[in-house]
């Protein structure tokens, strides 16, 4: 009885056509579904960041901060905001800027904190696309100098970088020891 060789040789060649073709159509739909997750991932990652805030910045509302920061002397404090950009193009290094703070001390008397000499901000750059928000999470840090004391003080930030006039937003802040 003799065995052909021919036909085993075949199977062979056909298992291993077969195999690339499978190991080819595997590899592009693992490529196809690890591009859609990285989107969505993106997608999740700007509802979650917009969603943190009390109140999204819109076209109605082009900048919204939190209404009321605690902090102590010395010590940073986080603070949230978003900007909303009305301008079709992007607008490169939009940043929040504070500007002086008024109110008044522990004992009634008015106060005046300077920006960058009683208290400090930070809350970083962003490039804001044309019709869309940012949010930016900072830091506000009262610092120890003798005009700063105690009490509630009402601050602007405005948001340097956008269209003229740049998009601003008030806030409270309460200042212990």
């Amino acid at each position: 009885m003799r065995h052909s060789k021919k036909g085993s040789l075949e199977l062979s060649v056909n298992a291993i056509i077969v195999l690339v073709m499978a190991i080819a159509v595997l590899g592009l739909g693992l490529a196809f579904i690890r591009g859609a997750l990285t989107r969505g991932q993106e997608q999740v990652f700007k509802a979650i960041d917009n969603a943190e805030l009390d109140n999204p910045a819109s076209a109605d509302h082009p900048a919204v901060i939190d209404k009321n920061v605690d902090a102590k002397i010395g010590v940073d404090s986080q603070i949230k905001m978003g900007v909303y950009n009305s301008a079709t193009e992007t607008k490169t290094g939009v940043e929040p800027s504070l500007g002086d703070c008024i109110g008044t001390d522990a004992t009634g008397l008015p106060v005046t904190l300077a920006a960058n000499t009683d208290v400090a901000m930070s809350g970083g750059s962003q490039d804001v696309p044309g019709g869309s928000a940012r949010a930016y999470q900072g830091l506000i840090k009262p610092l120890q100098t003798a005009n700063t004391k105690p009490g509630t003080y009402i601050c602007t930030v405005t948001f340097t970088g956008l269209d003229n006039p740049p998009p601003s937003a008030q806030f409270t802040l309460h200042v212990s020891n």
